[in-house]
C-alpha cells in the first residue's frame, strides 16, 4: 500500500510538472524592442553596471526568455508603431535611464484611426472609381486590383488569419461586383 501511494504521488507530481512546462512553453517571447531596452538598461558600461559576472549574459539568447505580459495587439501595424513610436514618450524619473514610456492605449487608438481611414478609402474610392468607368474590361481589372490591395491591407494592418483575409476579400469583391452589376447609370435623369 505504501509503495502504491508513493507511486501515485510521484505520478501526480510528474503530471503537474508537465502541465507547468506546457504553460511555460506557451508564453510569448519578448519583442526585439523590449529586449533591446532591457539589454541597454542592464548592460550599461561604467562602474555602476547593474548586473555583472556571468549573469550579465542572461539576456543574450532571446529563446530563453519569456514575456509575462505581451502586448494585446500583435498585428503588424501595432508592432511597427511600438518599434518606431513617432511621439515623445514620458521619461522615467532616473536621469541616467533614457527609456521613454508611452501608453499602449495610444497605439491602439492610432491603429484604429489608420485602419478606419484605409477601409473607408478602399471602399468609397472603389465605388467612386467604378462609377465613372465605362469599359467592362477596365471595371474587371479595377475590381481585381482593388481586391488585391484590400487583401494586402487586411493582411498588413491586422492580425487576421489567412482564411479571414480570404473571406474578407471575397466579401469585398462581392460588394464591388454587386455595385457594378447594379445598373447605376449616371446618364439617367
Amino acid at each position: 500500500m505504501i509503495l502504491e501511494r508513493e507511486l501515485k504521488d510521484k505520478i501526480k507530481e510528474y503530471h503537474d510538472a508537465l502541465l507547468l512546462q506546457s504553460s511555460i512553453c506557451r508564453l510569448d517571447r519578448p519583442s526585439s524592442r523590449v529586449l533591446d531596452i532591457y539589454r541597454t538598461f542592464f548592460g550599461r558600461p561604467g562602474t555602476n553596471t547593474i548586473v555583472g559576472g556571468s549573469a550579465r549574459h542572461m539576456l543574450d539568447d532571446a529563446k530563453d526568455l519569456a514575456a509575462l505580459r505581451p502586448p494585446l495587439d500583435t498585428d503588424p501595424l501595432s508592432r511597427l508603431l511600438r518599434d518606431h513610436w513617432p511621439f515623445r514618450g514620458t521619461p522615467y524619473p532616473d536621469p541616467r535611464d533614457t527609456t521613454q514610456h508611452f501608453l499602449e492605449s495610444h497605439v491602439k487608438w492610432i491603429v484604429i484611426a489608420i485602419t478606419t481611414v484605409v477601409a473607408a478609402i478602399l471602399l468609397v474610392g472603389a465605388i467612386v472609381g467604378l462609377y465613372f468607368l465605362k469599359q467592362p474590361e477596365a471595371k474587371l481589372g479595377m475590381i481585381a486590383s482593388l481586391t488585391t490591395l484590400f487583401a494586402a491591407s487586411v493582411g498588413g494592418l491586422t492580425s487576421a488569419k489567412r482564411q479571414e483575409v480570404f473571406a474578407a476579400s471575397a466579401a469585398y469583391a462581392a460588394v464591388l461586383v454587386v455595385f457594378v452589376s447594379g445598373n447605376f447609370d449616371r446618364d439617367k435623369g
